[in-house]
């Protein structure tokens, strides 16, 4: 269930930039999910930071990294949130962030994209595919993405009978263009 929480940095992955302008994250949510016990348990990461530059003509000069603060994780109740923390997981003395970088992005439809991100939690780096969609309203653009991840390939806790090993992540980011 800690695991989980690793992949919310993924969210940042849906931003853009159009033309010259700069771009600026108004709003981002990032959820995920485990099933723990049959139950499931949710959370989000409260400090992320996000440097986009998403040109959904020019995706070869597109890049996005983002990081966030692995202590920033919330499930809703401290006591896990502090255990996600340690050793076992995140281990956030010796790994504080969880990074995001783009490597390339395709079009796959109208206002739908993929994106390969490299993936670094704690001391291993994984390349994903991440698909999101856009939609304009007014000066400001939505993102939204959804993906999933193996929590055991980034070394976050150890196999469960009960904790599920994929986490689900859903992402929505609201960008508008700063001049």
């Amino acid at each position: 269930m800690k695991t989980f929480l690793i992949t919310c940095v993924t969210l940042f992955v849906f931003a853009g930039e159009y033309d010259h302008a700069m771009n600026m994250v108004t709003e981002c949510h990032v959820e995920f999910r485990v099933s723990n016990a049959g139950l499931d348990v949710t959370g989000y990461f409260d400090d992320v930071d996000v440097e986009i530059n998403f040109n959904e003509n020019k995706l070869h000069e597109s890049h996005i990294v983002a990081t966030a603060r692995a202590e920033s994780i919330r499930t809703g109740i401290p006591l896990r949130d502090k255990h996600l923390q340690r050793s076992d997981y995140f281990n956030t003395d010796r790994f504080p962030g969880i990074t995001l970088t783009s490597v390339s992005f395709r079009k796959t439809g109208r206002n739908k994209f993929t994106s390969a991100f490299k993936v670094q939690i704690k001391k291993t780096t994984k390349v994903i595919t991440i698909p999101f969609s856009m939609e304009r309203k007014g000066d400001a653009t939505m993102f939204t993405g959804g993906f999933e991840i193996n929590r055991l390939d980034f070394g976050l806790g150890e196999q469960s009978l009960i904790l599920d090993e994929s986490v689900h992540v859903t992402v929505v980011l609201s960008v508008r263009e700063k001049y």
